[in-house]
């Protein structure tokens, strides 16, 4: 155990050695140990008489520098504190960019110029609702956030933040304007941001030891399995598939009419562990897609309404519930405090001894 865990300043221990021939030496210059009375006056005195008056003063000045030199040093006792750890989860939040979730439910075009449909009955306007309402209630996730329309945004996106407030904010800028609907690049790429956030750093260089390339993760899901780019998702799956504590949300009006494959997306994301959820904004029910999230152990909600977005979060609440541990932590505590009472303690009984005549001249 090195000195600094022990001491807060083991250097002022050094003077301690040096005080025990300080006084061997006052002993030899031959000082009056007590008033009135000189040390050949009980140089041949036995017993407790001795003891009281010549060594008992010293020694006790000799405990009491000792002590003052020892507080000083602050030294440290460890001692283990029980404490309660909660857990959130990595929460990768995508949302539906696209041009059709500038439609009302019905169907109808939005310019958001109120023309035709108020922004505020847009599905782009429903998902934002539903995404600030979840992040407002985890507040002990950390939070990525990817849009995605014909493709993933990673221009739009956030790596994975405790900054509850830029992802919000982020969400809220959705326009509903980015093209066609790629609800599996979409999962992809929210998977890229997890796996790359879990990598490993290499203690030598402080880099990740392997980063995922969203473009060559999709080539290789999307070829087959004989094909020489099936072996990159092999090797991202070997290297960094061992992922706990996270899932993806995935707000839409669940139309896909680009990108990669969703259910491939979903079941690749779910054999490394990683539940998926679906929350329609829309009315399209994709029942493949529905039982290839349910499999991941997530699931599809609806949220058009306050109360079906306010249900969305409390069953999501009970599936991904905060995790609670017990355990204890190490702390250091101060022995300043007891040997500076200690140093009182000795400092009356020789004001008591001084009284009594005993004293060092």
């Amino acid at each position: 155990m090195e000195w600094s865990e022990l001491f807060g300043n083991p250097r002022v221990l050094f003077a301690l050695p040096f005080l025990l021939p300080f006084f061997l030496w006052l002993r030899r210059r031959e000082r009056g140990f007590i008033s009135g009375v000189s040390l050949r006056a009980f140089r041949q005195a036995r017993g407790l008489r001795v003891f009281l008056a010549v060594s008992l003063p010293y020694g006790l000045l000799w405990f009491l520098i000792a002590l003052s030199i020892a507080a000083l040093a602050d030294p440290q006792k460890k001692v283990l504190q029980p404490q309660t750890f909660t857990h959130g989860y990595r929460a990768g939040i995508i949302v539906d960019d696209s041009g059709s979730m500038s439609e009302s439910a019905s169907g109808t075009m939005s310019d958001w110029e109120g023309t035709q449909v108020k922004k505020e009955d847009t599905k782009t306007y429903a998902a934002q609702r539903a995404g600030i309402a979840f992040v407002e209630r985890r507040p002990n996730d950390v939070f990525s956030f990817l849009p995605f329309g014909t493709s993933a945004n990673f221009g739009g996106g956030i790596k994975f933040t405790t900054d509850r407030a830029l992802v919000i904010e982020a969400i809220s800028r959705l326009e509903g304007k980015a093209g066609s609907t790629a609800i599996g690049d979409g999962y992809l790429g929210s998977f890229v941001f997890l796996l790359n956030d879990v990598a490993p750093i290499d203690p030598a260089t402080e880099k990740k030891r392997f980063l995922v390339d969203f473009q060559a993760l999709k080539d290789s899901l999307a070829a087959g399995n004989g094909a020489p780019e099936a072996a990159y998702r092999e090797e991202v799956y070997e290297r960094l598939c061992r992922i706990e504590g996270a899932f993806i949300f995935n707000i839409t009006d669940a139309e896909n009419n680009s990108g990669i494959d969703p259910i491939l997306a979903v079941n690749y994301i779910a054999e490394c562990g990683v539940p998926v959820f679906l929350v329609s904004v829309g009315t399209v029910q994709d029942q493949r897609l529905i039982r290839a999230l349910e499999r991941s152990g997530g699931g599809y909600f609806f949220a058009h309404s306050e109360k079906e977005i306010a249900q969305m979060v409390e069953k999501i609440d009970k599936l991904k519930p905060v995790r609670i541990t017990r355990g204890a932590v190490t702390a250091y505590e101060s022995q300043r405090p007891l040997l500076a009472m200690i140093a009182a303690a000795v400092f009356l009984l020789m004001i008591v001894l001084y009284a009594f005549g005993l004293r060092i001249h």
